[in-house]
């Protein structure tokens, strides 16, 4: 996965210097020679990457809290609590994106919502010991978190994506320095 996300590197490399090729061009026909030179290099509009550190920690946070929830729970309980990605990711989309949502989303997060109470339950209930059972609490709890930071990631994605008018591969790029 990492070295199909370090691919995208060329990719956004050869974008950028096109970009700025185009840049330097309709620069250079509208400034004379002389002060083309000087402000040539000094204006050239910069991507601001430490905004883009944010969807890297967001992904370091949740998949550090899912990885440390996995040592108090089952292999099988933390891959379908999982799931719950998309029941965090519909409600944050609605709050923060202002994105109607169809009955048919609703119901399916519903429905997923179901499943993962019903897996948390069997979960808890299959322990025997007592501490057993706070450390399987918290697992959950931990892998759930995780799962709400990796939600806000794709909202700040999208929101860098859709409204702050970055290119696909800017946004993705935080993969390549990200723990997935």
């Amino acid at each position: 996965m990492f070295t199909g996300e370090m691919t995208c590197l060329f990719g956004l490399c050869f974008i950028r210097r096109r970009e700025r090729e185009r840049w330097r061009k309709e620069r250079l026909v509208t400034l004379t020679e002389a002060t083309a030179a000087e402000n040539l290099l000094a204006s050239q509009p910069r991507i601001f990457q430490l905004i883009l550190s944010a969807p890297t920690i967001c992904d370091l946070f949740g998949t550090s809290l899912g990885g440390i929830g996995l040592v108090y729970v089952n292999a099988s309980v933390w891959q379908m609590l999982r799931g719950s990605i998309i029941i965090f990711t519909g409600i944050l989309s609605k709050l923060f994106l202002k994105r109607q949502l169809r009955f048919a989303h609703w119901a399916g997060m519903i429905l997923t919502m179901v499943g993962l109470i019903l897996v948390g339950i069997s979960s808890i209930f299959n322990d025997q010991n007592k501490s057993d059972v706070y450390k399987t609490v918290l697992g959950i709890l931990l892998i759930l978190v995780g799962q709400i930071v990796g939600a806000s990631q794709m909202i700040i994605e999208e929101v860098f994506l859709k409204k702050q008018g970055f290119h696909p591969l800017h946004v993705k790029l935080h993969d390549t320095f990200s723990t997935r």
